[in-house]
């Protein structure tokens, strides 16, 4: 699924039913700017906290969820870890 943040921000029903169809198959992809969700392919920054959306989908048998802080995807920076963690701490996990 392309632009599954964009997805799955826009249409959650969409997410929800292809995880029903096919449990731990389907990846969230978790795209953020200063912790509000980035969608369509990171030109819009929405008001949710990312946090936010990722408990929009508790329950839901998400294979897994790939967070990209966008301000530094390819600067070779390396990982945002005060994201990433904040990220991890309202995520369940299994």
């Amino acid at each position: 699924m392309g632009h599954s943040c964009t997805v799955a921000f826009q249409n959650p029903g969409l997410l929800r039913e292809a995880c029903a169809r096919f449990p731990g198959k389907v990846i969230l992809s978790l795209d953020a700017k200063r912790g509000k969700v980035a969608i369509q392919g990171w030109n819009e920054i929405v008001s949710l906290e990312m946090g936010e959306m990722v408990k929009r989908f508790e329950g839901v048998s998400l294979s897994a969820i790939i967070f990209t802080d966008v301000e530094r995807d390819g600067t070779g920076t390396g990982v945002n870890w005060e994201l990433t963690r904040a990220l991890a701490q309202v995520t369940p996990t299994r």
